[in-house]
């Protein structure tokens, strides 16, 4: 999950020489308020984040790890 300012084009753009990812920045996404409990293994699982934010997690009883 790498959020950008224009999720349906390509996060990359050959044509621009200074930076290719200037067309279309990241841009933060905030996961919030989430409760999970009792998992078979992990409350919140995730490779390969970009900008991503986590505020106001409860995680308990999972069978793995929390997070």
């Amino acid at each position: 999950m790498a959020p950008r300012k224009y999720p349906c084009l390509p996060a990359r753009d050959d044509t621009l020489e200074d930076n290719q990812f200037l067309g279309n920045p990241a841009i933060w996404s905030t996961f919030e308020n989430f409760i999970t409990f009792s998992n078979n293994e992990d409350g919140v699982l995730g490779e390969v984040l970009g900008n991503i934010r986590f505020r106001n997690m409860m995680i308990a009883d999972s069978k793995l790890a929390g997070f």
